[in-house]
């Protein structure tokens, strides 16, 4: 049961799929190969959960689904930043979980096999046009114009 709590969150979001540019499943069409495997990664610059901070932190998921995201059936995995103390490590589970309500309750809606959330180092650069994602140390996104 989602509960709504008082949450915010403000900074540089990115994502990338699999998809080409312009992710034709934002617009209802079908993905690009059929299939969806992605990321959003966030840096959060200001944000809280109740009185618990969560600036300086970062989150990311990777999902992957056979059609569109926006039909269901994702498999996905969240990740929070290993530097979260206990306190915002369990706010930020309470938001990703979709507890808290809001955008991640709709995303947590479209899962149907959610693998967890783990504890990785987490950082978002943005050096000029480039601009690695926030993701496990064992995966580099990257996205910079074409």
């Amino acid at each position: 049961m989602t509960t709504s709590a008082q949450w915010s969150l403000r900074g540089d979001y990115l994502e990338a799929c699999s998809c080409d540019w312009g992710c034709p499943c934002k617009f209802g069409a079908n993905p690009t190969k059929g299939y969806c495997q992605g990321v959003i990664g966030f840096e959060i610059q200001e944000g809280s959960y109740r009185q618990v901070n969560l600036g300086g932190l970062g989150l990311a998921v990777i999902i992957s689904a056979p059609a569109s995201p926006f039909m269901g059936n994702i498999a996905a995995t969240f990740y929070i930043d290993e530097r979260a103390t206990p306190e915002q490590r369990q706010a930020l589970e309470a938001i990703l979980s979709g507890q808290a309500g809001g955008f991640w309750a709709v995303l947590g809606s479209l899962v149907s096999d959610n693998r967890g959330i783990k504890f990785a180092p987490l950082q978002m650069e943005l050096p000029g046009s480039a601009a690695p994602l926030p993701s496990p140390a064992w995966s580099i996104w990257s996205m910079s114009p074409s």
